[in-house]
């Protein structure tokens, strides 16, 4: 059996054996969706989007570049500045 990732139906997924699951045949991947609305080309230093007053954007899309590691912290960290900017423009 080959590498197969989908099936059209329960019947052909039920035909499958443990013994097509070792770990030489697993392709594993993983990744955080980033750098659709990355800062200086979508987003500005502030997260405020490029050409809007009122539209922030604050998530994995905003890094420029993979950091080479899991983003949540970097995202956290974005995510109170952008906060704490906010809260200063209400008051």
């Amino acid at each position: 059996m080959g590498c197969q990732s989908e099936w059209d139906d329960a019947a052909a997924f039920a035909q499958l054996k443990v013994e097509d699951f070792s770990r030489w045949r697993m392709i594993n991947s993983g990744f955080h969706p980033q750098g659709t609305a990355a800062m200086g080309r979508v987003v500005d230093k502030d997260l405020q989007l490029i050409g809007s007053e009122r539209i922030a954007v604050c998530d994995a899309s905003v890094l420029p570049a993979s950091p080479g590691v899991n983003p949540m912290v970097g995202i956290m960290a974005l995510s109170l500045r952008l906060a704490d900017r906010i809260i200063a423009a209400e008051n």
